[in-house]
């Protein structure tokens, strides 16, 4: 079961964006889980400079556990962000 909503939002900063994302999460039962900066880890690993990009990894607990008919991808999500400027 997959899922992919993409949206663009004019005007907002990075961090604002990731502070609706979470308050949208939450607003669903979802806690983030992890958060990656994919900018941060590639300069890192390869030195490589990429634009502002992070994943969120996300789930809800209520829903993956005890919750056999929706398999192992119920109650997770990603949310990815990035930086278009």
């Amino acid at each position: 079961m997959g899922c992919k909503i993409y949206r663009t939002i004019d005007g907002a900063t990075l961090a604002d964006i990731d502070t609706r994302t979470r308050a949208a999460l939450a607003e669903a039962c979802f806690g983030v889980l992890i958060k990656i900066d994919v900018k941060v880890i590639m300069k890192k690993k390869i030195d490589r400079d990429m634009q502002c990009y992070v994943i969120l990894g996300a789930c809800n607990p209520g829903d993956g556990l005890g919750s056999d008919w929706h398999g192992a991808e119920s109650g997770r999500y990603a949310a990815m962000q990035r930086d278009l400027a």
